[in-house]
């Protein structure tokens, strides 16, 4: 049992990726909706069709020790801010705060590792 506390606290840094694989999925879903993370839908373009149709192209998840990093570049990162023509803002990852669902879905990833841990997995 002591075994096992003590390899909890490897436990942020082992989950890591599959946190980081919620991540990329959380975000994936919500840009084949044409939503932002919190589930608001992005501003239709004026042509009409798809906005930000190859945006996941553009988004980068990577786990890194015991953190999880979101990159988003291109002119999807433009749009993101609102710096592309038109000035309309399409949000594509979090800003200030991880979306409910999202944490859900790291919370979930978290405690399949911690009851690993706890049933003696190694």
């Amino acid at each position: 049992m002591i075994d096992r506390i003590r390899r909890l606290g490897y436990l942020a840094e082992t989950a890591a990726p599959d946190v980081a694989d919620a991540v990329r999925a959380s975000l994936q879903k919500s840009i084949a909706s044409g939503t932002d993370p919190d589930g608001k839908a992005w501003a239709p373009r004026k042509g009409g069709g798809t906005a930000l149709q190859y945006a996941a192209k553009a988004v980068a998840v990577a786990p890194i020790g015991t953190r999880v990093f979101v990159r988003l570049s291109g002119v999807e990162a433009r749009h993101h801010l609102g710096l592309a023509r038109g000035g309309v803002v399409r949000r594509i990852i979090p800003v200030d705060r991880i979306p409910r669902a999202m944490a859900e879905d790291c919370i979930k990833a978290i405690a399949d590792h911690f009851h690993f841990v706890m049933a003696g997995g190694v």
